[in-house]
């Protein structure tokens, strides 16, 4: 009996402190890639949305970045660059529709009895963990082989590749894959040694460098790993 009150007053309490503070939601309709400066510090979408809970109401910029599809290229444009305003006691949602235009949503919190600890995502600034990302499914596979594949030219195609490969792991196999996607021995050794702290299993790294076709280009890509 003693605990059901105290596990009442403990809800109550996480209650009125909610009332006193906003939530904020940043969604998509279309894919997860999004890119986002909140308060001045820089997050990347894991899923189709990310909550900031328990905010202190006020105002603060946002930017909001989505990958599109421009002229052939995939690049982040900035969708949106401007001012929130937070309300205390409100849940606010903003969502980025396919093509990039926004959409805006408020209503009232809503107590939650299941929700009693609060996590808001980890700021990228500073380089957040690579050891807190996650390996890539076969269908992000794809999507990132289909996004460099896109470019025409091996330069280009080793930029598209530095900015897919933001926050997500790959295996040796999967890097030496993107690698044969080049043309040129060299572009593809500054590939290897960019994707290398990418790589979820680095003992398996000789297979990338197998890729590499100069044996001048394999040693510099050893010596690289060694210092590492």
């Amino acid at each position: 009996m003693k605990a059901a009150i105290l596990f009442a007053l403990l809800i109550n309490f996480l209650f009125i402190a909610a009332q006193s503070k906003s939530n904020f939601t940043i969604g998509t309709t279309a894919d997860k890639n999004l890119k986002v400066i909140y308060k001045d510090n820089k997050y990347s979408l894991q899923d189709q949305s990310v909550t900031f809970q328990m905010q202190t109401p006020g105002s603060y910029p946002l930017v909001i970045y989505q990958l599109q599809s421009i002229n052939g290229n995939r690049e982040y444009k900035k969708v949106y660059d401007g001012n929130i305003k937070l309300t205390a006691g409100k849940h606010m949602e903003i969502t980025v529709l396919r093509f990039g235009k926004i959409a805006w949503d408020e209503a009232d919190i809503v107590a939650d009895d299941w929700n009693q600890t609060y996590q808001n995502p980890a700021s990228t600034n500073g380089g957040n963990s690579i050891n807190n990302y996650l390996v890539a499914t076969d269908k992000q596979f794809a999507d990132i082989k289909a996004a460099i594949n896109g470019e025409s030219y091996d330069e280009d195609r080793v930029k598209m590749a530095k900015v897919v490969l933001k926050e997500i792991l790959l295996s040796a196999v999967q890097i030496k894959t993107l690698l044969n996607l080049l043309s040129y021995d060299d572009n593809r050794l500054i590939l290897a040694k960019y994707a290398y702290d990418y790589c979820n299993d680095k003992h398996a790294y000789g297979l990338v460098a197998n890729a590499l076709s100069y044996s001048s280009n394999k040693k510099n890509l050893l010596d690289y790993i060694a210092t590492k």
